[in-house]
């Protein structure tokens, strides 16, 4: 009798894997079969939302900073979590003075929000402290890294401060310690 029972143990192993094999088989045909039925839209770039007159505002009790990003438009893709904006502004207001504007004709946020794009006819403007002249910087190209802030051009820059002026095919600037490094050819002008 033990030899009559091993013997059926041993035989109906194999098949109980093969039946097991089988209907896991068989499941996974019905889950992908179900996957085609829902909308796969969100999963290609093709914009979630639309805002029409976007105005975003932040203000930062520690750092006593206000930010405000407005645009004609906002479009936010959901397969990368991007914004597109179009005449983008981002506006940057410090308690004690250190203003700085950035306009241009496109815009991109990353999926972080730490990082802002900007596209065509790029202008940058920081008010100057204690009645010196503006610092205006043109570009077609800038990255703006908010949490380090620092912006990045690898686009020819002209940077402007009264009749004093630098014209350079890259520039990087730290606002933290206040440095701007430019990359060459670089051509200046410095007046008082």
């Amino acid at each position: 009798m033990a030899m009559l029972a091993s013997w059926r143990v041993g035989s109906v192993l194999p098949m109980l894997t093969v039946a097991v094999l089988a209907a896991l088989s068989l499941w996974l045909k019905d889950v992908s079969h179900i996957a085609d039925l829902f909308d796969m839209r969100g999963f290609r770039h093709e914009p979630g939302t639309i805002i029409e007159a976007l105005r975003l505002t932040s203000v930062s009790r520690q750092s006593s900073t206000t930010q405000v990003l407005t645009a004609q438009r906002m479009t936010h893709f959901l397969d990368d979590d991007t914004l597109r904006l179009v005449e983008p502004r981002y506006d940057r207001f410090q308690a004690g003075g250190g203003q700085m504007h950035i306009t241009a004709r496109r815009g991109l946020v990353s999926e972080d929000r730490d990082n802002f794009y900007f596209l065509d006819e790029v202008r940058l403007q920081r008010e100057a402290n204690r009645g010196g002249e503006p610092l205006v910087l043109t570009t077609e190209y800038l990255r703006v890294m908010l949490d380090m802030d620092r912006v990045r051009t690898d686009k020819p820059v002209q940077v402007k401060q009264g009749r004093s002026r630098i014209d350079a095919q890259g520039m990087e600037a730290d606002g933290k310690s206040g440095t701007m490094e430019f990359a060459g050819p670089v051509r200046s002008v410095y007046e008082k």
